[in-house]
């Protein structure tokens, strides 16, 4: 087994195991520490890793700026500021382990968790003027975000290599667990003095979450054919199943609480997708020449719903498709090679992209 842990920085931010913190505009100062534990156990058998970071970063940023707009029928102004912070805090836990059970047979596993909650605060207000000076329209906002996010990986891999060289089999299981909630509290309001618009005011909660639950499963078997080709077969199953919500509430100065619901930036969507495929192949690995064939067929369940404004909308159909995957390497010399490769798959669009719904 590999170790995959990544970190990286590029002087305003870092990202832990695909968590960022800070980046964007302002002034960031941000914190890490961690814990690496690595050895060997029973008679160098088992090889486990243990990793632990903790991580918190705080964004501000505040800006005024002073615009002219040169229009083809006038010329307008427009002073603005605002202000804004973000404090973000990280945990992130994973572990990697390979067992060697004899010498032709291996486990490696590598769960990981990571949790990160952030508070984000910004604040602003803008006012416009005419070529006289006089004031066309002013609007000043606030908004407080909450953000909650947990995410649960793993991966599963056996291998068995038997007598014969180049004869084995492997099996491969991986998982993605996450469940993310954001609370968004945003007040705003415009006033309008010459155009005749109609005043804007809003002041709302708004409730997102998202839960995506994801499974794949691989069985695969190698078989030498002679000494420069192997035949390969490989089934798996992938299954998607996740909920994605919206509910926003607008504030009720008679009760003094978020409790009238609106409907037009509310809704829910509900997927549970699935793909079964198989794939037979050959290999082939010689001296100039090397290159492989892969064919078979993807078998998609597509199963969508969406509730927006009291409609309920589902997508449920299964499709079956070819899948091909090829490539072709000659080695004209020692450091020249011509390659070409093939591949052929047909993914569905998701939930979002074609259920009905206003953002």
């Amino acid at each position: 087994g590999g170790r995959n842990r990544s970190v990286w920085s590029n002087g305003d931010s870092f990202n832990i195991n695909g968590m960022q913190f800070g980046g964007g505009s302002g002034i960031t100062r941000s914190n890490l520490v961690g814990v690496n534990y690595a050895d060997e156990w029973f008679n160098k058998k088992i090889d486990p890793n243990f990793s632990y970071y903790l991580n918190t970063a705080i964004t501000e940023n505040k800006n005024r700026t002073k615009r002219t707009n040169l229009l083809p029928t006038e010329t307008t102004k427009t002073d603005s500021e605002s202000s804004f912070k973000n404090d973000v805090i990280g945990h992130n836990f994973s572990t990697e382990i390979e067992i060697k059970i004899d010498s032709t047979t291996t486990i490696y596993l590598s769960p990981s968790f990571s949790k990160s909650d952030a508070k984000n605060r910004s604040v602003s207000f803008s006012k416009s003027y005419d070529s006289n000076d006089v004031l066309l329209n002013e609007s000043d906002g606030s908004d407080f975000r909450e953000t909650d996010n947990n995410n649960f990986k793993n991966n599963l891999y056996f291998n068995k290599s038997f007598k014969k060289k180049g004869r084995s089999v492997n099996f491969e299981l991986n998982n993605e667990n996450s469940n993310n909630k954001d609370k968004l509290n945003t007040t705003t309001n415009t006033v309008f003095y010459q155009s005749g618009n109609t005043n804007d005011s809003r002041n709302q909660n708004i409730f997102n979450e998202e839960v995506t639950n994801k499974y794949r499963i691989e069985l695969g078997y190698s078989e030498p054919v002679n000494d420069s080709l192997t035949f390969n077969f490989e089934n798996y199953l992938d299954t998607n199943k996740g909920t994605d919500s919206q509910n926003t509430y607008n504030f009720n100065s008679a009760s003094n609480q978020y409790d009238i619901f609106n409907d037009l930036l509310s809704n829910t969507i509900d997927s549970k997708n699935s793909k079964f495929g198989s794939t037979i192949g050959l290999q082939l690995n010689k001296k100039k020449i090397s290159g492989s064939l892969n064919i078979g067929a993807d078998f998609l369940g597509y199963n969508n719903q969406s509730n927006y404004l009291g409609t309920i909308t589902t997508l449920k159909n299964n499709y079956v498709y070819p899948k091909i995957s090829s490539y072709m390497s000659y080695k004209i010399a020692k450091s020249k090679s011509i390659y070409a490769n093939f591949n052929y798959e047909v993914s569905l669009p998701s939930a979002d992209q074609i259920l009905p719904f206003e953002n």
